[in-house]
């Protein structure tokens, strides 16, 4: 009985690897974004303090493509307890992307008690960008108050999806 509940077990697990396999492999690209290297006060604006060397940035040809939140989660907070004083969950899938000058959002800043949470709560928020010239793109995380950069304290990284169709 034991061998056979191991099998399950095994087999198991070798579907649901094979799945996230091919899920990553329907990806064009995926990004990693760093809660605290990528991330910037500056809301977007190039030329501004930090932001060019905090960005990830990544050059695409032209086509149509989808960015979405796929794995990890990010946290404004260095802990729980922080951002329960704030009254908030601390794991976030929201990331800033900017093409040309114009900045969307990929996820929402609302927070979940879980990565996985905050991934699959927000599976359905893609941000579809055409691009009609080769041109970098540029993704981070924002976190400022009032004026005042909190990039320091963030926790975690979240990857992005990127789809190419057409």
């Amino acid at each position: 009985m034991k061998i056979i509940k191991l099998f399950i077990v095994s087999l198991s697990t070798i579907l649901l690897c094979n799945s996230y396999l091919k899920a990553e492999e329907s990806y064009f690209k995926t990004v990693t974004i760093d809660a605290v290297k990528n991330c910037t006060s500056t809301s977007g604006k190039k030329g501004a303090k930090n932001f060019e060397a905090r960005v990830k940035k990544l050059e695409l040809t032209p086509g149509e493509y989808h960015f979405e939140c796929i794995s990890g989660g990010i946290s404004k907070w260095p802990d729980k307890a922080t951002a329960h004083s704030q009254n908030r969950e601390p794991w976030l899938c929201f990331a800033k992307i900017s093409v040309d000058g114009e900045v969307n959002t990929i996820g929402r800043d609302w927070g979940y008690t879980d990565k996985e949470t905050a991934i699959e709560a927000n599976k359905e928020n893609i941000v579809e960008l055409n691009i009609t010239k080769q041109t970098l793109v540029y993704l981070w995380i924002e976190d400022t108050w009032d004026g005042v950069d909190y990039c320091n304290d963030n926790r975690g990284t979240l990857t992005i999806g990127i789809r190419k169709i057409k």
